[in-house]
């Protein structure tokens, strides 16, 4: 009789280096989880501490970016022709200036200008 040539294939052997590796590998994971797992805040708990922790740091982060928010919504009124806020426009133009009356251009050459 002619048996098949996968019946009589041995299965896989797993080398002694990839059991090892795995082990150094693996072992001290699972320990490290079922150690921190009891430990974990909820994320009210986390939050509630980053409150109480950072709390005028956040606050003043939400402030600045409802006033970043502002900003952009005004902008991009302004580009769409809608009404633009006159004291933006001024900012604007002051930072354009660099807080100067008008621009002074260091070594720069206008079309016609061949100093």
């Amino acid at each position: 009789r002619h048996r098949c040539a996968a019946a009589t294939e041995m299965p896989p052997r797993i080398s002694k280096t990839i059991l090892v590796q795995s082990s150094l590998m693996l072992v001290p994971g699972t320990l490290i989880y079922l150690i921190m797992k009891p430990n974990e805040k909820t994320p009210e708990q986390k939050r509630a501490e980053l409150e109480a922790k950072h709390g005028a740091t956040i606050r003043a982060a939400r402030a600045q970016r409802e006033a970043m928010e502002r900003y952009f919504q005004n902008l991009k009124h302004s580009q769409r022709g809608d009404v633009a806020d006159p004291e933006q426009e001024e900012r604007m133009a002051s930072v354009l200036t660099q807080g100067k009356s008008h621009v002074v251009r260091h070594y720069a050459y206008d079309d016609g200008d061949s100093r």
